[in-house]
């Protein structure tokens, strides 16, 4: 048998080691195994086809477990895919960074993180932010969605909770064909509400603690 336990790796045939294991081990400060494809095929594959076996493990001490690089603008670095036909609890990536950030996105000419769903993009949950963006250049925006509901959330939390919370020289802006935003429940407002346009199907004004405009 070609590549049989024990024997040497034969290049250009199907290699069966049956149920023995292959390691290699180097102290080198290169590369211990490079694949050139100069062909159109894939240059490494593996596949795992046991319960919850898995297809590729890799581990590092002090650098990145795994890194992806492509030079052409239309490809992705990295791809992951989940081809199960029906809907379950997996996804096609799942990333845990314990005691420090999972996901590390950035980019200098476009968008960091783009999220398309058949029904959310984005959805998050956490113990003190869903979702939590930030603006850094001038005349930037925090969060910003667009949509029949350009940002839809709610806090669902004990104690004082909120669907959004913005804070900025102006917390939330809202721009709609419609309306700008939509309050489904209470509206409280901590400070001088301030109104241009003409109010129509609205309940009696209260001044309270002093109000400037009623």
């Amino acid at each position: 048998v070609a590549g049989a336990a024990g024997n040497a790796l034969i290049l250009g045939s199907a290699n069966n080691a049956g149920t023995s294991n292959t390691s290699l081990t180097t102290t080198s400060t290169g590369t211990a195994f490079y694949v050139t494809q100069s062909g159109t095929g894939t240059a490494m594959r593996a596949n795992a086809t046991g319960p919850n076996a898995i297809a590729g493990f890799y581990t590092s001490s002090n650098g990145p477990g795994i890194s992806g690089v492509t030079a052409n603008k239309d490809k992705y670095a990295v791809y992951a895919g989940n081809d199960a036909p029906t809907t379950g609890s997996g996804a096609a990536l799942r990333a845990n960074g314990k005691s420090n950030t999972a996901i590390v996105a950035t980019s200098t000419g476009a968008t960091a993180i783009v999220a398309q769903g058949a029904t959310t993009g984005v959805e998050g949950s956490g113990a003190t932010y869903g979702v939590r963006g930030s603006g850094t250049g001038s005349n930037s925006a925090g969060v910003y969605g667009s949509g029949t509901y350009g940002v839809y959330a709610y806090g669902s939390g004990s104690g004082t909770t909120y669907g959004v919370l913005g804070l900025g020289t102006y917390g939330v802006v809202g721009f709609g064909a419609t309306y700008g935003v939509v309050s489904d429940g209470n509206l409280y407002i901590k400070g001088d509400l301030i109104a241009t346009g003409s109010k129509t199907g609205y309940v009696a004004d209260y001044a309270i603690n002093g109000s400037k405009v009623t």
